[in-house]
C-alpha cells in the first residue's frame, strides 16, 4: 500500500525545484498552484512511473483536482492486474 503522506512529500519534491518553499498536503489542488505547468505534469508522471511502476496519463493529471484523488488513482492503478 502506497502511504498517502509519503506520496504527497514525493509529489511536493517535484514542486520544490520550481519553489523550494512549495509545501502540499493531500488536500491540495496542485493543478492551481503557481508552479504547475506542462513541464511539471510530465515530471510527477515519470516521477510516478518510476517510483511505482504505475503509468498515468495527461486525462488521469486532469480527472483528479487533489493529491488524495492522484494518490487514490495510483493505488487503484498498482492493485489493477
Amino acid at each position: 500500500m502506497i502511504n498517502k503522506d509519503e506520496f504527497t512529500r514525493l509529489i511536493e519534491a517535484e514542486f520544490q525545484v520550481e519553489n523550494p518553499k512549495c509545501q502540499l498536503t493531500p488536500s491540495t489542488k496542485y493543478k492551481e498552484t503557481e508552479e504547475w505547468s506542462s513541464m511539471l505534469a510530465l515530471l510527477v508522471i515519470v516521477q510516478i512511473t518510476d517510483t511505482y511502476n504505475v503509468v498515468l496519463d495527461e486525462q488521469d493529471l486532469k480527472n483528479c483536482p487533489t493529491i488524495s484523488d492522484l494518490h487514490q488513482l495510483v493505488v487503484s492503478k498498482q492493485n489493477q492486474p
